[in-house]
């Protein structure tokens, strides 16, 4: 889904810029947000940095560091923010 939003393909009008604007407002933003300069997010567990939010979130659904989509975990938080968000 949030690959979808990042895209601008969606008729919600969500773009990347949008996406991006949310991961730094969500409150959950420090577990997931990196300090370089380059790359906007890391992985809390492992220190992988990424370029999206969405190579963040397939990184932990692909079994990498899982705990980070579980229940209260930062980013099923920020995916239930988003869905707030966006209609």
């Amino acid at each position: 889904m949030i690959l979808h939003l990042e895209a601008g393909t969606c008729d919600s009008g969500a773009d990347l810029e949008i996406i991006n604007q949310l991961a730094s407002e969500c409150y959950q933003a420090e577990h997931y947000s990196s300090e370089n300069y380059v790359f906007d997010f890391e992985c809390a567990s492992c220190e992988i940095l990424f370029a999206f939010i969405s190579g963040l979130l397939q990184h932990a659904e692909n079994g990498h560091c899982g705990s980070l989509l579980e229940r209260v975990g930062a980013l099923n938080i920020f995916l239930r923010f988003v869905s707030s968000r966006i209609s």
